[in-house]
């Protein structure tokens, strides 16, 4: 009777630990592309090793930020089937900083603001 309570016990804590290994992995925080570091990249990111992941900040540092997490793909040694594996784990922060929500407010009241200039030959009301 004994035996059979400590194998229950040891297969609910065995359970247990695996589950929370594996939710850790689903809800892993995403890494910016445009700011991490190689060594970053190799640990964070299943399936890049050193030699990706440097080529990833090689391509960044020659050609400027990513624009989306898609522009892997011109990097040497990524592929589609890669770029499909990690796109989960990866994240661009916008060029210039800015949220797209705050992109998406500016050009919200810029629409908004009356023209002030008038075609040639049409006159204001």
């Amino acid at each position: 009777m004994l035996k059979y309570i400590r194998r229950i016990i040891g297969s609910f804590l065995f359970s247990i630990v695996f589950s929370i290994a594996f939710v850790s992995q689903v809800y892993a925080a995403q890494i910016d592309i445009n700011t991490a570091d190689a060594a970053t990249l190799a640990q964070s990111i299943t399936g890049i090793g050193p030699s990706k992941a440097q080529a990833i900040v090689d391509y960044r540092e020659a050609n400027g930020p990513y624009a989306t997490p898609d522009d892997l793909v011109q990097v040497q040694g990524i592929g589609f089937k890669t770029l499909d594996r990690i796109r989960e784990f990866v994240t661009v922060t916008p060029v210039g900083g800015s949220s797209t929500t705050d992109s998406v407010e500016a050009a919200s009241s810029a629409s908004e603001s009356p023209a002030t200039e008038l075609q040639p030959g049409l006159q204001a009301n």
